[in-house]
């Protein structure tokens, strides 16, 4: 298998005489949010860094650095959640060189440190397909 842990899919590019993109410096230090769905072809795509990204169809990971929270959503399927999982699992061993704590949420059960970052949690659209 060529990506054992994924592909994960990020806004940006490369550097070059037209456009500039982040440091690597500064790119791992900014919180992200990865939006996980499929059914057959599962995928994480960066999103938003906000409550409207969300869905409860699907599987999300916010990546605050320091932790990593992986947020099922009430109507996702086994397959997205074990694959959320295993996602935040390989951004902790890889990019955080296994120094990043990682928590479990489900659906209506958010601590404070993500309404912290994504604001009071709103009624959630259902999932998408």
């Amino acid at each position: 298998e060529y990506f054992p842990h994924g592909i994960k899919y990020q806004e940006g590019g490369v550097e070059s005489a037209f456009t500039r993109t982040q440091a690597n410096h500064e790119q791992s230090s900014r919180h992200q949010l990865y939006q996980v769905k499929g059914k057959k072809n599962i995928r994480a795509v960066e999103r938003e860094l906000s409550w409207t990204s969300f869905n409860t169809g699907d599987c999300f990971i916010l990546d605050l650095g320091e932790k990593i929270f992986t947020w099922y959503g009430g109507k996702s399927n086994i397959l997205e959640r074990n694959k959320a999982r295993d996602f935040a699992t390989a951004i902790r061993d890889t990019e955080r060189k296994g120094k990043a704590n990682m928590e479990i949420v489900v659906d209506g059960e958010e601590p404070a440190e993500m309404t912290a970052v994504l604001g009071p949690k709103p009624v959630l659209k259902e999932g998408t397909s």
